[in-house]
């Protein structure tokens, strides 16, 4: 009876755990889980071997991950720099995901008078602002500016669209940059991290927008 109820136990945790879309508490409820139904299988008149191999896998594979989630949460310590790009544009995600995030990008300087993106053609890559000045233009014409903490390209990729505006450096920039396509396959097996990350190019963007309606630079 005690080993009926467990199996039970096993499953019902498989499904709740199904419904968190934080990993930590995905994997540590499949951990669980897959736990009780290793007792379950072992503990019949003949133990379920089909059931306690890919348990035994599940478990494995969870736990990894886990551990994973675990060390990288007691390793988030921040230098200052990422202190101030966290607190100006990812302060609305927490600090574990910001870093998974921030490992994707990379360094990119940028002298002044360039154009970053330009009008109507494709770019491979998504950038945000760590230091410096930039325009966004259409025709040649200046309609606002943008500057330290801002995305750029964030409505193309959010999209799929060309970029409907041209981005040109005002001043020398130091950018953070993420290739679209090694970022999309990542977030094809992290579902939780593309929200997140989605989540504040859509509220950069919405800023920008109230900004160029108000004419606030």
């Amino acid at each position: 009876m005690l080993v009926d109820i467990i199996g039970h136990i096993a499953n019902f945790i498989y499904l709740v755990g199904s419904s968190f879309k934080e990993q930590i508490y995905l994997r540590a409820s499949f951990v669980l889980a897959a736990i009780f139904e290793l007792y379950y299988s072992f503990n019949q008149n003949e133990p379920l071997w089909t059931i306690i191999i890919w348990s035994g896998g599940f478990l494995f594979f969870n736990t990894y991950y886990l551990t994973k989630f675990i060390l990288e949460k007691k390793n988030l310590n921040l230098s200052s720099v990422e202190e101030i790009i966290y607190y100006k544009s990812f302060s609305k995600i927490d600090k574990l995901n910001f870093k998974r995030i921030l490992k994707l990008s990379t360094i990119e300087k940028v002298n002044a008078n360039v154009n970053i993106i330009n009008k109507n053609e494709p770019t491979k890559y998504l950038y945000l602002i760590v230091e410096g000045l930039a325009s966004i233009r259409n025709n040649n014409k200046i309609l606002t500016y943008t500057r330290d903490g801002s995305f750029i390209g964030e409505m193309s990729y959010l999209t799929g669209d060309l970029p409907s505006a041209t981005v040109h450096s005002e001043t020398n920039m130091t950018l953070l940059k993420w290739d679209k396509d090694k970022i999309n396959k990542i977030f094809k097996n992290d579902y939780d991290l593309e929200s997140k990350f989605k989540t504040v190019l859509s509220d950069d963007l919405v800023s920008k927008i109230y900004k160029l309606n108000n004419k606030i630079i």
